[in-house]
Formats: C-alpha cells, structure tokens, sequence
C-alpha cells in the first residue's frame, strides 16, 4: 500500500486505532503491548531495558 495514494479520511481510519493502543498502554505502562504495530525493525532498534524502565518508573510515559 502506498500511503501517497490513500485519502485522509482512508489514512485517519487506519491511524486511529493504532494511536489510541499507543496511548491506552503507554498509559497503563504495558511496554510489550505498546510495541505491538511497530516494525521489527524498529522494535529491535528500540533498547527495550531503557524502555521498560521508563515505562515503569516515569509518570510521563504513563499519562499521554
């Protein structure tokens, strides 16, 4: 799928359930369930010890 070629509404309605998965466990610090969509590539980018610590000691990170 080429996102250029998908009109906004088309975008929002596959971009809404992912940014609202983002935000329900970011905010109730469920760091696997958070990292769920993302790529694996970027999954394996990510230092998942520092990410889980933050999740589970930053009120930021728990609150979007």
């Amino acid at each position: 799928m080429n996102i250029t070629e998908q009109t906004d509404d088309e975008i929002l309605a596959m971009a809404k359930p992912l940014w609202r998965d983002l935000v329900k466990y970011s905010n109730e610090g469920k760091y696997g369930d958070f990292v769920k969509n993302f790529s694996s590539s970027f999954a394996r980018a990510m230092n998942q010890v520092i990410a889980g610590h933050q999740f589970a000691n930053s009120e930021l990170a728990r609150n979007l």
